[in-house]
């Protein structure tokens, strides 16, 4: 059965890829592979193009998939007007083909996975004896494939490697990631946080909010800090799940030896008790009233949602949230999670 359903090829992300160039450029002009993984997609072109992206986003996506999966059937793709100026993007630095035409298939797997491939076939090409061909190299084609970005990436992470030893050894959530989101690196308290799903989650298409409503604010940050000079931080507050704490993720651009690199470092201490706050902000020169109410405040409730909470009117609520972020010298109710987060889980403020 034909399968009618168009792919994206989304070509500011593709890579180029000498291993699918020399198992394809026998059959194809060009060739573009889009290899479903757990997570995301990885999309290979044999054109020498030149995208922003990168060819992966986590070593993990590589190490963890069933690289060894027979192909239990193919389907022709129809390919819209969208799919195909897509594909065009990736031979630019090419002859145009003017007889040429674009042919997709998927190809289903035994593990589960789709992968799709699009093929630029001069008119003459047998596409049923293309397509049968494709069938029985794809299992070692798509293993030579992966092989290929696993060393990339271990080569393009080896500045990183070198000092992750000692970042695995904190209690601070630490996740290296590019401009997309997409995760380079995470050290073991990063890992943990990422399972339990309630500050940041793992996706397909990388890194996310576990509250969607502040998903995108936190995406733009990263975005803009990937671009922003270095030692610029950013923070954003994220909401921590049923536990009610806003959590500051401090973003912060990758310096490696004096150079700023393209990664984002995130950094996220452990959320904080409200009993915790409270005694570390009485040291710090509060009130017994005004601790309760920094503990309030920390938790990113609206002072009129806390001022129901402590039973004080909202104006006497409002006068003490002053005095707090006044005796804390601190701008704002950022400022201050940030501050009281880092301070009671032993971090320092960055």
């Amino acid at each position: 059965m034909e399968n009618t359903d168009a792919p994206s090829f989304v070509m500011d992300t593709a890579t180029s890829s000498d291993t699918l160039n020399r198992l394809l450029s026998a059959v194809s002009i060009v060739a573009v592979a889009v290899f479903e993984l757990p997570t995301q997609q990885l999309i290979l072109t044999t054109a020498d193009h030149d995208a922003n992206g990168t060819v992966v986003s986590d070593l993990s996506d590589i190490r963890d998939v069933d690289t060894h999966a027979e192909v239990l059937r193919t389907a022709h793709l129809n390919l819209t007007a969208a799919d195909l100026q897509l594909l065009d993007r990736s031979i630019k630095s090419r002859e145009p083909q003017t007889d040429a035409s674009w042919r997709a298939i998927d190809l289903s797997l035994s593990n589960g996975s789709t992968d799709r491939l699009a093929l630029q076939l001069n008119p003459n090409e047998d596409f049923d004896l293309t397509r049968a061909y494709l069938q029985r190299v794809w299992p070692i084609l798509r293993q030579d494939c992966l092989a290929e970005c696993k060393l990339r990436h271990q080569k393009t992470l080896a500045p990183i490697s070198g000092e992750w030893d000692m970042l695995n050894r904190i209690d601070v959530a630490m996740i290296i990631l590019d401009a997309k989101c997409r995760m380079y690196r995470v050290n073991l308290s990063a890992r943990d946080l990422l399972d339990a799903g309630k500050v940041l989650t793992r996706g397909k298409g990388g890194i996310f909010a576990a509250d969607k409503s502040e998903n995108d604010a936190f995406r733009v940050a990263v975005e803009h800090c990937a671009e922003s000079p270095a030692g610029e931080d950013r923070v954003v507050l994220l909401s921590s799940g049923e536990d009610g704490y806003q959590v500051p993720v401090t973003l912060t651009r990758y310096v490696y030896e004096g150079t700023a690199t393209k990664y984002v470092l995130a950094m996220l201490p452990t959320p904080p008790s409200s009993a915790r706050v409270e005694s570390l902000v009485r040291q710090m020169g509060l009130t017994s009233s005004e601790a309760r109410v920094a503990a309030l405040m920390q938790l990113g409730l609206s002072n009129k949602e806390a001022a129901e909470i402590s039973g004080l009117k909202v104006q006497t609520f409002n006068t003490y949230a002053k005095r707090v972020l006044s005796k804390l010298n601190v701008s704002g109710r950022t400022e201050m999670a940030q501050l009281l987060t880092w301070q009671a889980s032993g971090g320092r403020v960055v």
